[in-house]
C-alpha cells in the first residue's frame, strides 16, 4: 500500500507539472510591493512598478508597509519582495530588480545606461514634487527652467536609442520609471521635444497601462 501511495503521489506530481507547463501556470511566489495605503489611496513612487507589472501580466500583491519583516534593512517605501525571498528598497533598485525578474531588462551593454535613466527619473520626480509643494510660481519656474534641461536630456536619450524606447529596442524598466515621472509633466512643457512627446503617448496607450490608469488611483495623496 505504501508503495502504491508513493507511486500515485509521484504520478500526481508529474500530472500537475505537465498541466502547469501545458497551460502556462506557475507555482512561483507573487512579487510583493510594500507601500503606503497598500497602493489603494495613491500609488506614489510605486507607480512605475505597478504599471510594469500590469503590462507584463505578472502576479503581484500590494500590502501595507507595516507588513515588512522587522529585521530587514529597508529605510523607506516602496520595498519589494522578489519571488526568491530577497527584499529590495529604493525605487530605482526596485525597478531594476523587478524588471530583471519579469523580463523588462536591457541587454548587458545597456545595463548601466538604463540605471542612469532610472536615477535621472528619480531626480526629476523629487525636484518636481518639491517645486509643486512650494507654490504655483515655483512650479512654473521649475517647469520652464531646470525641467527643460532634463527633457532635453531625455530627448537625446531617445535619439541615441532611435527605437521609440529609452534603452535599446524594447521596453525596459527605465521606460516605466521615467514615465512614472514624466506623466506628471504638463504636455505644453514637452512641446519642444517631439521624441519625448511621442514616447509619452506610446507609454500612455499601452493597453494594460491604460486600463490600470483608468482605475483612477491618484499618483499623489490629495491630488
Amino acid at each position: 500500500i505504501r508503495d502504491r501511495v508513493s507511486t500515485q503521489s509521484t504520478w500526481g506530481a508529474v500530472r500537475v507539472g505537465y498541466t502547469q507547463l501545458r497551460f502556462g501556470m506557475s507555482l512561483r511566489k507573487p512579487i510583493v510591493i510594500y507601500y503606503h495605503t497598500a497602493c489603494k489611496g495613491f500609488t506614489g513612487r510605486a507607480d512605475g512598478l505597478l504599471m510594469m507589472l500590469e503590462h507584463v501580466g505578472t502576479p503581484y500583491d500590494c500590502v501595507e508597509v507595516s507588513e515588512l519583516p522587522a529585521d530587514w534593512p529597508c529605510f523607506a517605501p516602496p520595498m519589494v519582495a522578489l519571488p526568491n525571498g530577497k527584499i529590495v528598497c529604493q525605487t530605482p533598485a526596485c525597478m531594476m530588480a523587478v524588471g530583471k525578474d519579469i523580463g523588462c531588462f536591457p541587454n548587458a551593454d545597456d545595463e548601466a545606461h538604463a540605471m542612469q535613466v532610472a536615477l535621472n527619473s528619480a531626480d526629476i520626480l523629487a525636484e518636481f514634487v518639491a517645486a509643486k509643494k512650494k507654490s504655483p510660481e515655483d512650479l512654473a519656474e521649475y517647469s520652464s527652467g531646470r525641467l527643460q534641461k532634463w527633457l532635453d536630456n531625455t530627448e537625446k536619450v531617445l535619439g541615441v536609442a532611435n527605437s521609440g524606447f529609452l534603452i535599446g529596442d524594447k521596453l525596459t524598466y527605465a521606460d516605466f520609471m521615467m514615465y512614472m515621472t514624466l506623466q506628471t509633466v504638463p504636455a505644453e512643457a514637452c512641446a519642444s521635444f517631439p521624441k519625448v512627446s511621442a514616447w509619452r503617448t506610446m507609454m500612455a496607450e499601452l493597453p494594460k497601462v491604460k486600463a490600470f490608469k483608468a482605475k483612477g488611483i491618484p499618483l499623489l495623496p490629495n491630488s
